[in-house]
């Protein structure tokens, strides 16, 4: 069986790695290259940028490159740029996605229909859907999807605040006569989630009530967000005056929509999801999958093509 070895390259700053043997050689051999022809202030930028996802050590080297021949103000804009990112973006605390005030632009324009959720893995998957122009909804971010692999299940993913956002406001009840009252949601949606997946009790401790769901955080890192960038006074006004506008255009979710990556991992978390959601009289629908424009059938994978057939459609 082939396992993965851990490997740590002496001289480089943060290259301990996991490794299969077939790759482990070439790998090190290109790493231990740049460190011998590299020390110092370059090799730590080499290594930096060969840490990020997508970019290898010829790619790292090729950027740090070109930074050593710009001139200083593209090399601290660059630097300024990160800096900011850092100190202003934060996750709205009613979706998940990426913002600079929170709740997001999306979660408080009224022109929106608030009564249907789109259920992605990551913020840049929020932008991947804005850019079809064909999805007016809302979003919710998950943060990732279920991979025992990874240790990651489903209390490591904002399934909580995705519940609480589908759950009825208490304070309408009162007002209207056609509310589930709260001993019919109690028997209607408590229970059946409880028998068929088992796992109501690993949340139902950990959030808010159901009146304070679009006031509830995505995790504990947004409040310390809040926290260390000192909001004044004025900016909390701005804030909950935000927060009271989203309220404003809640509307009862009718359909959930799980957009999430056709892999293992997305799969399996569609599936949980909708085995969870079921119980709660809303409509789930997934993604449909199909052929990409402009692909010959022979390059399709049996899975894509089986279920391009399908979810065949009449002409």
């Amino acid at each position: 069986m082939c396992r993965a070895r851990t490997v740590h390259i002496s001289g480089i700053q943060g290259s301990t790695v996991k490794l299969y043997p077939r790759i482990q050689c070439a790998y090190i051999g290109e790493r231990t290259a740049l460190a011998l022809a590299y020390d110092g202030a370059i090799a730590q930028l080499i290594d930096a940028f060969a840490g990020l996802p997508g970019i290898g050590p010829k790619g790292a080297q090729r950027i740090a490159f070109y930074l050593l021949g710009a001139d200083e103000v593209k090399a601290q804009h660059l630097a300024d740029a990160i800096m900011e990112v850092k100190a202003k973006v934060r996750f709205c605390e009613i979706c998940g996605n990426v913002c600079e005030t929170s709740p997001c632009p999306i979660c408080v324009d009224p022109r929106r229909d608030h009564s249907v959720i789109c259920v992605v893995q990551e913020p840049k998957d929020v932008m991947s859907i804005e850019r079809t122009r064909e999805y007016r909804g809302m979003y919710h971010v998950l943060g990732g999807a279920i991979d025992p692999m990874a240790n990651i299940g489903p209390a490591d993913l904002a399934i909580p605040q995705l519940l609480h956002r589908l759950a009825p406001l208490s304070g309408d009840s009162e007002n209207d006569s056609t509310a589930v009252t709260e001993s019919e949601q109690e028997s209607v949606t408590v229970p059946a989630v409880q028998q068929s997946l088992g796992i109501y009790d690993q949340y139902a401790h950990q959030t808010p009530s159901a009146d304070n769901h679009a006031s509830s955080t995505k995790n504990s890192l947004q409040s310390d967000q809040g926290a260390q960038l000192g909001e004044q006074p004025s900016e909390q006004s701005a804030h909950s005056q935000r927060l009271r506008m989203a309220q404003e255009q809640y509307e009862e979710v009718q359909e959930v929509i799980l957009a999430l990556n056709p892999n293992i991992e997305g799969d399996a978390t569609t599936r949980y999801l909708a085995q969870l959601l079921g119980p709660l009289g809303i409509t789930v629908t997934r993604l449909a999958s199909g052929l990409p424009v402009g692909s010959d059938l022979e390059y399709a994978d049996e899975i894509t093509l089986g279920r391009a057939i399908s979810g065949r459609r009449q002409a």
